[in-house]
């Protein structure tokens, strides 16, 4: 080629292959096979990792003097944690020029592989780092594997410290994850709580939202002991009036004592809508609060939950069961709406299989589509141990109450005909690694 041009080339198939990567969220857009548009508009969203929503988000209330001290002496224990991709290794060009020199730039060094924020906080001198799991949840991308694997996690903190991550430990049903910080230095470190906060007590939450930099967010214990949308975030969680957003994911809690009471899980925008399918407590009006907002944060309660904390220091994963296929948007069935006749019974499509997966070794079958992007066969999960799934929600909800390595019988719509097929549930992390 000539050098001319070289350096033109690089760059736009840089460009091209940085579109294919942040676009590998994969849908069937054309296969639109059910009207969703009456429940989405009764249920909460659920905001995580790197998701936007279409609610305006909550303002930010300035801090009294006495948070604005405890979150002072916090700060500086605080990481803003950024998932990348490793472009070194994505566009090494050595290869190409063996002549090289060593001092040469990688010309695609500036280019920005963010592809996710989060909060996390230093729980120990030695850098361990405490976060919420579906932060550094390298599945929660859905990037293809060889992608996958040059996912790369670093922690910012207050005075522009770089710290490489590394996942030590996580419980997926708690959505926590402790990391180990690459530190030759003692850190400063957080202190977490033993007890329980009261309700209507204050608190400071740290994050990173609203493209703040490791900003607070002040608010009040509102209810202890919510249960979460099952199979997507944690349980027995505390609910705050903390006006967090996406961003603020895996930051601490803090009580005016300056512990850690909690962990930041998750935001719901419209949370009484959890209340008929969830079993979200109902919120409790407190003297202090003159009107409840529409959006409620939830974190997980430290004290509640201190042996998770020992089982993560000691390297003790607890994952969640997978079936081992993708779903995705317009993807649940209803013979009552559908475009297509994929049988009498609602249920799960089935959109792609996971290589080696337990799907696969039982024999589910992903989606089949015509060059038009229609579809003309699929698999739909009805049921699941003689429980209807009727939707891909009930699927996760009953895989939630299972285990690790537990046999379940799955009931599959295929050509108009239901088969059962049992299989062993695999592991989340291992599966869609």
């Amino acid at each position: 080629m000539n050098p001319k041009y070289k350096n033109y080339f690089i760059a736009l198939f840089s460009i091209f292959f940085l579109v294919l990567l942040f676009a590998s969220k994969q849908s069937v857009n054309s296969a639109i096979i059910t009207n969703n548009q009456d429940l989405n508009q009764k249920s909460p969203h659920i905001d995580s990792n790197g998701q936007s929503n279409s609610f305006k988000l909550p303002e930010v209330s300035p801090l009294n003097a006495k948070l604005t001290k405890i979150f002072g002496n916090a700060r500086p224990a605080t990481l803003k944690i950024i998932a990348k991709v490793d472009n070194t290794i994505l566009f090494n060009t050595s290869s190409d020029n063996p002549g090289a020199t060593e001092d040469k730039k990688n010309p695609h060094e500036s280019l920005d592989t963010t592809i996710g924020i989060g909060t996390g906080f230093f729980i120990s001198e030695d850098g361990l780092v405490l976060t919420a799991y579906h932060v550094v949840d390298k599945t929660e991308f859905n990037f293809r594997p060889e992608f996958t694997k040059l996912i790369t996690f670093e922690g910012l903190s207050s005075d522009n410290k770089s710290y490489p991550l590394e996942l030590i430990a996580f419980d997926a049903i708690l959505d926590l994850a402790l990391l180990q910080a690459k530190t030759e230095d003692k850190v400063a470190a957080l202190v977490l709580a033993n007890t329980s906060p009261r309700k209507g007590s204050e608190i400071v939450a740290i994050g990173n939202s609203r493209d703040d930099f490791l900003a607070a967010r002040s608010g009040r214990v509102i209810q202890l002991g919510i249960r979460g949308p099952k199979g997507r975030f944690a349980d027995q969680t505390i609910e705050l009036s903390a006006p967090l957003a996406s961003g603020d994911s895996g930051g601490p809690v803090l009580n005016v004592h300056g512990e850690v009471v909690g962990v930041t899980s998750y935001i719901a925008y419209n949370p009484d809508g959890l209340e008929p399918n969830q079993n979200h407590v109902p919120r409790i009006l407190k003297p202090f609060v003159d009107q409840l907002p529409d959006y409620a944060s939830f974190a997980i309660n430290l004290a509640e939950n201190s042996q998770t904390i020992n089982n993560l220091k000691a390297g003790i994963n607890r994952d969640v069961p997978v079936i081992g296929f993708s779903s995705g948007p317009n993807l649940d069935y209803d013979p009552k709406f559908s475009s297509i006749y994929l049988g009498e019974l609602a249920g799960a499509v089935v959109n792609s299989v996971a290589p080696n997966g337990p799907a696969e070794q039982a024999g589910l079958r992903s989606l089949t589509l015509d060059r038009a992007q229609n579809i003309i066969a699929a698999d739909v999960i009805v049921a699941i141990d003689d429980v209807a799934t009727a939707t891909m929600n009930d699927v996760i909800d009953l895989l939630f109450d299972k285990e690790v390595g537990e046999e379940v019988i799955l009931t599959v719509q295929r050509d108009g005909q239901t088969i059962n097929l049992s299989l062993v549930l695999g592991a989340k992390s291992e599966v869609f690694k």
